[in-house]
C-alpha cells in the first residue's frame, strides 16, 4: 500500500551541500609557502594542495605545472584522470642522509642481566 495522507517518504528528500567558497587567485604568500613546503611532501596531488591552502582545483593544477616547471617537484602518476607528483629525487637523498646521520647511536652492550 502506499502512504496517501501519510507522512512523506524520507528517502524522497534531498540534502544540500555546502559550497565552498574557495579563492581562485593565489596570493603571493600563499605562493611563497607553496615554493618552501610542497616539495617536502611524499605525495603531492591537486586535490591535497587545494584542500590545504583553500583554492580552486584549477589553481591547484596551474601551481603544480610551475613547480614542475621549476624542477622542485616531479610526476609520480601522469594519468588522465588522475595526476600526483613527489618531491624531486636530488631534494629526497639529502633528506634521508640527514637522516641516517640523527639516528647513528654509539654503540654499546645489547641486552644481557643487569646486576
Amino acid at each position: 500500500m502506499s502512504a496517501k495522507g501519510g507522512a512523506r517518504k524520507k528517502w524522497t528528500k534531498a540534502t544540500n551541500k555546502e559550497k565552498r567558497e574557495w579563492a581562485v587567485i593565489i596570493t603571493p604568500e600563499q605562493a611563497a609557502d607553496m615554493v618552501k613546503s610542497v616539495p617536502k611532501n611524499k605525495v603531492i596531488s591537486a586535490g591535497k594542495l587545494a584542500e590545504r591552502y583553500k583554492i580552486s582545483l584549477t589553481c591547484a593544477r596551474k601551481a603544480l605545472e610551475a613547480l614542475t616547471a621549476e624542477g622542485k617537484i616531479v610526476p609520480v602518476i601522469n594519468g588522465h584522470d588522475l595526476k600526483c607528483y613527489g618531491p624531486h629525487p636530488d631534494h629526497v637523498v639529502e633528506k634521508v642522509e640527514e637522516v641516517k646521520e640523527e639516528t647513528k647511536k654509539p654503540a654499546g652492550k645489547k641486552g644481557g642481566k643487569k646486576q
